[in-house]
């Protein structure tokens, strides 16, 4: 029989992957979630992983850094009342400055973690307005006592219990009582809000069971909301930023649940376990991620060492120490993250389609660091953090990004969430994205375009219910064709009379003559070409609305065709300069 020291080290981080199964008796509310033990310490400092071994080294030198900062400060987002920049601080020192003091014994760095986490118990409270501050403050407390274990004093101890309870799981507990939105949604909010209070729950059981349990009740019956997001095969609607931001705390929830026997099935929520593809396939050769809706370019991974472990998925775990967060590079290590991501060791699909989400993406090599790679995007303009960008897809080709998403603009614009002001603003509106305009408004802001693939590879997506046409009436096919080249081929019914305004946006510097455009980037050069009759290339620059990003460094490129009462097509060949593909002309001449 084990004894409690051994399940105590063993449990906890799950190593071998191991489960414990849904609907176990309630645990021991002693045992501590995700307490950083003595054997995962050991296993880290004996690794001989090149990448562990350079990771650590870098958490080890922020920690360092740290010593010199000032102690945290309540800091708010600009022209908002939010407070996730002091959460998010203290987030990584207490997952940076904890792992390095246990794993160097370092009383210094254990004493600077302590002097942040008594400053924030200290504050009046951790989330004024939104409960997404409270919940991360939350993590970062609940973790930092687990992670700390014999090296936190007590009495400050006791402090950030009582802080826990008083200011995330007894709000936390009145915000599901009231019902209020995040307890009810679909995204982000739900996994962020949810996990924070049930990682906090664990923490303080031992000494608040009544209250840890009903909070861990609510939460996990909530959560099943939040995880549904990822049915059925792992596609996230509200994009990779999104997708990084969530997951890192999904897997964090069902984590520190199943680390002490309560995973109550979490992890056999539909696609789940599959969402590491998501994330994989999103990012090009570029290593931009096709970042539709309020998302980044740059985005980094969430939770891959665990769902590696957990799900059996080597291809997870070679890739989450690529995640750009510290503080997360350090969660990673414990979750047992390591190697680096070689995509010549896995069988891996040159092409994804995420039907949930009417999203595919497809390459031309995952070796290759010039490949082609295209992401083309359908789905549903009612989705949390979306643009009206239906129909919008971006270009990687020559190790450069030729059609690129604008991304998030400044979340404290007026009206940007939650009101119709948001489309107006250029990066939210259909005129900011790579797709088809008509006239001077609007995709239905409640449309929703179907995205099909075809035997031959290529993209379907039906733009009608964007435009308030009937099925069928505005098609965009997008196709990554076998000898390395791109086409994307509009056709529109003749019962769609308004003028058409195709358009990408790119940094690229562009040369047009008439039908043809030249690109160039870094000294690569990218040709479109039109193959329909009656269109030519224009560039413009992207309108400049101030107080809106500026978009500098990026034009439009676009084609503008003047109403007409009969049907028409676009159909636009990208290949590279000196290279044009084999492809019959001709069959595109009638237009």
């Amino acid at each position: 029989m084990l004894s409690r020291r051994t399940l105590l080290g063993a449990m906890p981080l799950l190593w071998a992957g191991r489960v414990l199964a849904a609907g176990a008796a309630p645990a021991d509310p002693t045992l501590p979630p995700l307490a950083l033990d003595e054997a995962t310490i050991a296993g880290l400092r004996r690794s001989e992983d090149k990448d562990v071994r350079a990771t650590i080294e870098r958490l080890r030198r922020r920690a360092q850094e740290t010593l010199t900062k000032k102690p945290i400060v309540r800091e708010f987002e600009p022209g908002r009342n939010v407070l996730l920049p002091s959460s998010r601080l203290m987030l990584e020192r207490a997952l940076v400055l904890g792992l390095i003091a246990r794993l160097d014994n370092d009383e210094a760095v254990a004493a600077r973690l302590a002097v942040d986490l008594e400053t924030v118990a200290g504050w009046e409270d951790w989330g004024p307005v939104q409960f997404l501050d409270i919940a991360e403050m939350a993590t970062a407390v609940a973790l930092a006592i687990g992670w700390l274990g014999p090296m936190l004093r007590p009495g400050l101890r006791d402090t950030l219990v009582a802080a826990l309870v008083a200011k995330a799981l007894e709000p936390g507990l009145a915000a599901h009582r009231a019902g209020v939105y995040w307890t009810k949604a679909t995204h982000n909010w739900n996994l962020v809000c949810n996990s924070g209070l049930t990682v906090a729950s664990l923490v303080v059981r031992a000494s608040h069971q009544a209250l840890a349990d009903q909070v861990l009740e609510a939460a996990i019956a909530s959560s099943r909301s939040g995880f549904s997001a990822y049915a059925p095969d792992g596609g996230y609607p509200e994009g990779a930023g999104y997708w990084a931001y969530g997951t890192r705390y999904s897997t964090l929830m069902v984590w520190a649940l199943e680390s002490v026997g309560m995973g109550q099935g979490l992890a056999d929520s539909p696609g789940f376990g599959l969402t590491g593809d998501y994330i994989l396939h999103m990012r090009g050769p570029t290593g931009l991620a096709f970042n539709y809706g309020d998302g980044p370019e740059d985005v980094g991974y969430g939770g891959m060492g665990w769902l590696g472990r957990r799900f059996n998925r080597p291809v997870d775990t070679s890739l989450a120490l690529a995640t750009r967060l510290r503080a997360f590079q350090a969660l990673e290590l414990v979750a047992g993250a390591h190697g680096h991501f070689d995509p010549a060791k896995f069988d891996l699909p040159l092409s994804r389609h995420f039907r949930a989400i009417d999203v595919a993406c497809f390459r031309s090599s995952w070796t290759d660091p010039g490949a082609w790679f295209v992401g083309a995007k359908g789905g549903d303009n009612r989705v949390n953090h979306a643009d009206l960008d239906l129909g919008s897809f971006v270009l990687d080709a020559l190790g450069q990004r030729w059609a690129v998403e604008l991304g998030p603009d400044d979340y404290a614009l007026p009206g940007y969430f939650g009101s119709d002001k948001r489309w107006s603003y250029y990066r939210k509106a259909t005129r900011g994205q790579n797709t088809l305009a008509f006239g001077t408004g609007n995709q239905r802001p409640d449309a929703h375009a179907p995205l099909t693939i075809a035997d031959d590879g290529r993209a379907r997506i039906d733009l009608s219910a964007a435009w308030d046409r009937p099925a069928g009436s505005i098609v965009r096919d997008i196709v990554l064709l076998p000898d390395h080249a791109v086409l994307v081929d509009d056709r529109i019914g003749p019962a769609e009379g308004r003028p058409v305004v195709w358009t990408i946006h790119s940094r690229a510097a562009i040369t047009v003559e008439g039908n043809k455009a030249l690109l160039v980037q870094e000294g690569r050069r990218l040709r479109a070409e039109i193959l329909t009759p009656g269109g030519s290339f224009a560039v413009e620059p992207v309108p400049a609305n101030p107080p809106e990003e500026a978009n500098t460094g990026v034009v439009r490129l676009t084609i503008a065709l003047p109403a007409a009462d009969r049907a028409r097509r676009i159909a636009v060949l990208f290949h590279a300069d000196g290279a044009a593909p084999a492809i019959d002309r001709g069959s595109y001449l009638q237009g």
